[in-house]
């Protein structure tokens, strides 16, 4: 299972609480590269894994180059955290085990035969912009992805498997040993860029110029909304979670959950990125409550009644009404972004950046996702 605790240091969870973390954390892909508490609980990426008949970016850590040109035997090597991989362009069965590959494919109408996600993330409370038609069939597995084993992907036939994050080197060795392989790209964040995929994706379908276009108008619409709520500029923010009695906070204006809200003009919470110096994110104790303070703040209370946690209503950002409740959706839309989950979080943000570009409170609570 993914252990997206790494970047946190604490005293290790206690056993029900390190269980109700798997179960939580097999719903939401949530807070990949580390949240709650101790280093040692694991947790699990909400992945995806599907398989799709298809007729027809470069980065430091990740990217695709064309080896030759316009023929069945064409391939694209994609470099990536164990290396690099020559996946065929046109594969007649692709296999992803990521939501981010799944919606690029989706988004560029290449069909999805066949999906294996978490039970309990296949749903539109968890993935409320997920086409209708993203998949022929499903395939579900309870927490761990290894329950997918390789033999159960053997069995699509796969001509390239798109993996994203996989447990072990053990694991992708396996299998690479049924398909060319990818791994997840960036190996320091383990979520891969949506535009980055968006792009590969685009050439493995021969479908370059639709790609790039898809992620020029995504950007658009992002630099639109920044354009028309200017007073977020300089606004401060701050994303949370809480959870077994603890809250946690995204400390690094880089960290993919904040992404989209930097691109829009808020600057992440000053004194929480002084307090966590280095580290990604940080737990925070009850007495530096005060840290979750800003202009905005976003929570997700993964368990318990936020209203009940300690110091959250005596919070000025929470008396002010500037302080905002957020569930798995939102939490799944901004720190696994795809081109699908940023146009939806954009929607679904829409009401609060209107209200605090008019500096207008109590901001207004979101929507259920739909």
């Amino acid at each position: 299972m993914r252990n997206f605790l790494s970047s946190f240091s604490s005293t290790p969870l206690s056993a029900p609480h390190r269980a109700h973390l798997n179960e939580r954390a097999a719903r939401g892909r949530a807070w990949r590269r580390g949240a709650v508490a101790a280093a040692s609980a694991v947790a699990l990426s909400m992945g995806t894994v599907a398989c799709s008949d298809n007729g027809g970016g470069n980065g430091a850590n990740g990217g695709a180059s064309s080896e030759q040109g316009g023929s069945a035997s064409e391939k694209i090597t994609v470099k990536h955290s164990m290396g690099s991989t020559e996946v065929p362009k046109n594969p007649k069965r692709i296999v992803t085990m990521a939501q981010g590959w799944t919606d690029a494919f989706n988004a560029l109408d290449v069909p999805v035969e066949a999906q294996v996600v978490s039970g309990t993330a296949n749903s539109k409370q968890q993935i409320p912009w997920a086409k209708d038609n993203a998949a022929n069939q499903t395939v579900t597995y309870n927490f761990d992805l290894q329950e997918v084993t390789p033999e159960k992907i053997a069995e699509i036939k796969p001509d390239v498997i798109l993996a994203g994050w996989v447990p072990d080197k053990a694991y992708y060795d396996k299998l690479s040993d049924i398909a060319p392989t990818v791994p997840v790209l960036d190996a320091k964040t383990g979520v891969d860029d949506w535009r980055q995929l968006t792009k590969i994706a685009g050439q493995i379908a021969d479908k370059e110029n639709e790609a790039n276009k898809l992620v020029e108008d995504v950007d658009n619409e992002v630099a639109a909304t920044a354009k028309k709520y200017p007073n977020l500029k300089g606004k401060t923010f701050t994303w949370g979670m809480f959870f077994g009695g603890q809250y946690s906070a995204v400390a690094n204006p880089n960290d993919p959950s904040n992404d989209l809200f930097t691109r829009l003009g808020f600057e992440v919470n000053p004194k929480l990125r002084e307090f966590a110096k280095k580290e990604n994110r940080v737990n925070i104790s009850p007495e530096k409550v005060d840290l979750l303070n800003s202009d905005l703040t976003l929570m997700w209370a993964i368990d318990g009644d936020l209203n009940k946690a300690p110091g959250w209503k005596e919070l000025p950002v929470v008396k002010e009404g500037r302080a905002v409740k957020v569930g798995e959706a939102e939490n799944n839309a901004t720190s696994m972004a795809t081109a699908l989950s940023v146009r939806w979080a954009l929607k679904q943000f829409d009401p609060v950046f209107k209200a605090l570009n008019e500096n207008k409170t109590p901001l207004p609570e979101l929507a259920p996702p739909a």
